[in-house]
């Protein structure tokens, strides 16, 4: 967890990262070269994968295409719960994860203590899952209509200040190359 959130938060392979999913026409004209960065995020998806796929067979002795099937709801839940947007891009935190991912360890932990049985479970879990999205959604909805509110003259400031700062980072591009 410690090197991922390194990479991910600390290092420019992150930011750049991060930038590509909030924009990546953006990111490009920023200077990000985005086929490198895509490739290699997708090169150390699959390091993962694989990585995931040896402590599984180590774990249940044997390996098959099925094998962790049921492992993406989790994973959506844990991104949900923990305050990973959904879109990704530049709000996105590995920090989130890990929340998310101990959150459902104590959920599924619990259930099993508690002896439930399994269809249930995973029915509170969908439960849950519905329930955060659709508050999620409706805080998003909520900030947009309270941003909405703006006046025209801090709307032309900000535009100013955006088409300012663009500007800047073109004369940079262009000092650099």
């Amino acid at each position: 967890f410690i090197v991922v959130l390194y990479f991910f938060d600390y290092n420019t392979l992150g930011k750049h990262s991060r930038a590509i999913g909030a924009g990546p026409v953006a990111a490009e004209q920023s200077g990000v070269n985005v086929p490198m960065v895509k490739w290699t995020a997708f090169a150390i998806s699959g390091l993962f994968a694989g990585i995931a796929a040896f402590m599984m067979v180590m774990k249940t002795g044997s390996g098959g295409p099925a094998a962790g099937t049921s492992f993406e709801f989790n994973v959506m839940i844990a991104m949900i719960l923990g305050g990973m947007p959904s879109e990704g891009g530049a709000k996105s935190k590995i920090k989130a994860c890990f929340i998310g991912a101990v959150l459902i360890s104590f959920y599924t932990n619990g259930m099993v203590m508690l002896n439930i049985d399994s269809r249930v479970a995973e029915i509170i879990k969908g439960v849950v899952f519905i329930l955060v999205v659709v508050l999620t959604k409706r805080m998003q909805a909520a900030t947009s209509s309270a941003k909405g509110k703006k006046t025209v003259k801090a709307e032309l400031k900000a535009a100013q200040n955006e088409a300012k700062r663009q500007y800047d980072a073109m004369k940079l591009r262009i000092v650099y190359m």
